[in-house]
């Protein structure tokens, strides 16, 4: 079944795009989160796509530009600067010096004799590998149409300027005018099951002084907000509680530490003797409970029993870790409460309290110190408090908290499930009212078989549709919203429009995919240039009725989107 609504101008069209390669190398050798570097042109191209040389593991990737004619220097560091032209979630390595495609098609044009800067970077991880370079901005590969400079590695998003590197890379792109392109843009519309706030190193958080509520809503999902009760109060936890590092405390006789025999980087197993308590499940849509805890002395509180496994994955809490294992993707995996989870040094000073009576249990962290490091910033003190109670959780900050200590020293907070699910990253101060956790679902993704070449036909596809999708379907327009057009208040949608509505293509998913019928481009040279936007949809019975995070009255998750420009 396929039903048309709504006049089309043009139609579209599909057919494969004579594309060229310049490869810089896959030597490695070093790496970061990503890497900055300038492109220039000898005659007109559009660069059209990557392949990156990333460490083993699955991998969040972005790219970015900046304006035509702008090298990347000196805005490194001024993320304003910069444009996200393409994401691509979950892609996994084909292996360290092995090119790995980047699922993101792009169509940036740099006209003859022009410089254009890329970024192109991990968001989860140190996952980039790249070369040493010798002179920052010196020619280091060419083709006939093409020239590639030395850049720089960066750490995520925009720090930490490591210079010269060179990009490990395949550099696709189209030689040439008039040429047809496609190119993804926009983000699948997703209800993150974890949800937080990243600091890079050295930024300030603003949550001093503030408390935080989290209540179980009893459908597989957190509903937040500030409150004033349950200040930070170290008082309390000096007067009833039990100090890690007491001898008499009897929980304590084993802990694990990454960093040495002692209380920096490490964790201790704890079942609490207070009435048990039931956590969001997006699984099943429901609470479950759990008995037992491993409390991290970095800021973190995991749910479960992570063992006595003393990897720094699985206790430390600088470098690359604090993503990948708040996210799941490495160490213990478990369902996560961040209070403020960063490289802090128990073993420097502070202290760290357990209260557990009267049915709750509280975990303070008072006047923790980050781990300091020659290259970083001065180390700032910690007063983090978290107290959970059957049903609810709240987080309490004190008059201290702060990113300082090692160069890479990296924060979160924020609550995670472990299971490697995309981080929802918000500001927290400014969005943690009124809100609500979705379940993890994910919307589908949208891409066409080919660009739109005179004289030929082709298809959008529609991929990564759920099970429970009724319909499938296709939004074209002669107009691209990039950014996107929320929906939240227009139609009760929490997710993006990317295309205007000039024609809709609706019909039955097969294996999660649907694929439009094909559309035919008059041979009519009067259409080159002509761009259409096309964005993916389905109509999911999932997504209507009381599953909090994700209702909205037509059942719809919109997908990302594909800009195709008519030409030869």
């Amino acid at each position: 079944m396929r039903a048309l609504f709504l006049p089309l101008a043009t139609a579209l069209a599909v057919a494969s795009i004579p594309a060229q390669t310049l490869t810089t190398t896959f030597a490695g050798g070093n790496g970061q989160a990503g890497n900055m570097f300038d492109l220039q042109a000898t005659i007109p191209v559009s660069v059209t796509g990557f392949d990156v040389n990333l460490d083993p593991g699955t991998w969040d990737m972005e790219i970015y530009t900046l304006p035509a004619n702008q090298p990347y220097l000196p805005d490194v560091a001024n993320s304003a600067a910069w444009t996200l032209v393409g994401t691509a979630l979950g892609v996994t390595s084909l292996g360290t010096g092995l090119p790995t495609p980047l699922p993101i098609g792009l169509n940036v044009p740099i006209a003859a004799g022009e410089i254009q800067a890329f970024y192109v970077t991990v968001t989860n991880g140190t996952a980039i590998n790249y070369t040493n370079g010798t002179v920052t901005g010196s020619l280091f590969a060419s083709t006939t149409e093409l020239d590639f400079f030395e850049g720089a590695g960066v750490a995520y998003p925009f720090a930490a300027n490591f210079n010269p590197r060179v990009f490990n890379g395949n550099i696709h792109y189209s030689a040439g005018s008039g040429f047809a392109t496609k190119q993804k843009y926009g983000s699948t519309c997703d209800f993150p099951s974890q949800f937080g706030e990243h600091w890079a190193a050295g930024a300030t958080p603003d949550l001093a002084n503030t408390q935080w509520i989290m209540v179980d809503t009893g459908t597989g999902t957190w509903s937040v907000n500030p409150t004033v009760g349950f200040a930070y109060d170290a008082a309390g936890a000096q007067a009833n509680g039990m100090e890690a590092r007491d001898p008499a405390s009897p929980w304590f006789g084993n802990f694990t530490s990454s960093s040495c025999a002692c209380w920096d980087d490490a964790t201790i197993v704890y079942t609490p003797t207070s009435v048990g308590f039931a956590y969001p499940d997006p699984v099943t849509g429901s609470s479950v409970p759990y008995t037992t805890i491993s409390i991290n002395t970095n800021g973190a509180i995991r749910l479960g029993d992570q063992g006595i496994d003393n990897s720094f994955a699985f206790n430390g809490g600088n470098s690359g870790y604090v993503s990948t294992v708040f996210q799941g993707t490495a160490g213990p995996a478990l369902p996560q409460f961040a209070l403020f989870y960063n490289d802090l040094d128990l073993d420097a000073a502070g202290s760290l309290w357990v209260e557990d009576s009267g049915g709750q249990l509280r975990i303070t962290w008072d006047g923790v110190p980050n781990w300091d490091a020659a290259g970083g910033v001065p180390s700032q003190f910690n007063d983090l408090q978290i107290t959970i109670f059957p049903g609810f959780v709240v987080y309490a900050f004190g008059p201290n908290i702060g990113n300082g200590g090692s160069a890479s020293n990296e924060g979160i907070v924020g609550f995670s499930q472990g299971d490697g699910s995309v981080n929802n990253r918000l500001d927290w101060s400014v969005d943690m009212n009124n809100f609500t956790s979705g379940t993890g679902f994910v919307g589908p993704s949208t891409d066409a078989t080919a660009a739109p070449v005179l004289g030929t036909s082709f298809n959008v596809v529609v991929s990564g549709i759920s099970t429970t999708t009724l319909l499938g379907g296709v939004i074209y327009g002669l107009t691209q919203f990039n950014p996107g057009t929320p929906l939240a208040g227009i139609i009760g949608i929490n997710c993006d429009m990317y295309a205007s509505l000039d024609l809709i293509s609706l019909g039955l998913p097969v294996a999660g995919t649907y694929t439009d019928n094909p559309f035919a481009v008059p041979a009519n040279p009067a259409l080159a240039g002509i761009t259409i936007a096309a964005q993916g949809f389905g109509l999911d019975t999932a997504l209507i009725g009381p599953s909090a995070g994700e209702v909205n009255p037509l059942g719809a998750a919109m997908g990302d989107a594909v800009l195709l420009t008519i030409g030869n």
